[in-house]
C-alpha cells in the first residue's frame, strides 16, 4: 500500500493526489472532523483505474459518540481522465457502516471488483475498458 496526500478541509469537495495530479473527490463534510487527520491509501491498480481508501476522523457527536471514530471511503479513480468514477463509504462511526477484514477483492483481469461489508450484502462493481463503473448487488 502506497500512501498519497489528501487536501480538502471542510469543503464537500476535496482532492486526492495520485501520480502528481490532483483528482477532485466528494466528501460528506457533515460527518468528518475538518481538523482531524486524513489518510489515503492506494489498494490496487488495474489499467486506468486506481482503487484507494481515504479515512477521515469522524465529527464528534453528542454524548461522547464518535469522539475517536472514523469515516472511510472506497474510491475508484480514473487516472487517465483524472476523475473519481465511483465512491462509497465503507466504514462509518456516524452511520454504523463496517467493512469486512478484506474490504475489496478484485478479479485477476481487473474487470470486476467486489466490495465486502459487514453491514450489507457484497456489491459488485463492473469496470469497463473506458473506466466507467457499474454497481450491482
Amino acid at each position: 500500500m502506497v500512501p498519497v496526500s489528501l487536501a480538502g478541509g471542510e469543503a464537500p469537495i476535496g482532492t486526492i493526489e495520485i501520480d502528481g495530479a490532483a483528482v477532485p473527490v466528494t466528501v460528506d463534510a457533515g460527518d468528518i472532523d475538518p481538523t482531524g487527520d486524513h489518510i489515503v491509501t492506494v489498494l490496487a491498480r488495474h489499467g486506468r483505474i486506481t482503487a484507494v481508501t481515504d479515512r477521515y476522523a469522524s465529527r464528534p457527536q453528542g454524548m461522547s459518540r464518535c469522539q475517536a471514530g472514523s469515516e472511510r471511503y472506497l474510491r475508484l479513480i480514473d487516472i487517465v481522465a483524472r476523475v473519481q468514477r465511483y465512491a462509497m463509504r465503507i466504514e462509518s462511526c456516524t452511520a454504523n457502516i463496517g467493512a469486512a477484514d478484506e474490504p475489496i477483492t478484485w478479479s485477476a483481469d481487473g474487470k470486476t471488483m467486489t466490495v465486502n461489508l459487514v453491514t450489507a450484502p457484497p456489491i459488485t462493481l463492473a469496470i469497463a475498458a473506458n473506466g466507467m463503473v457499474r454497481a450491482s448487488q
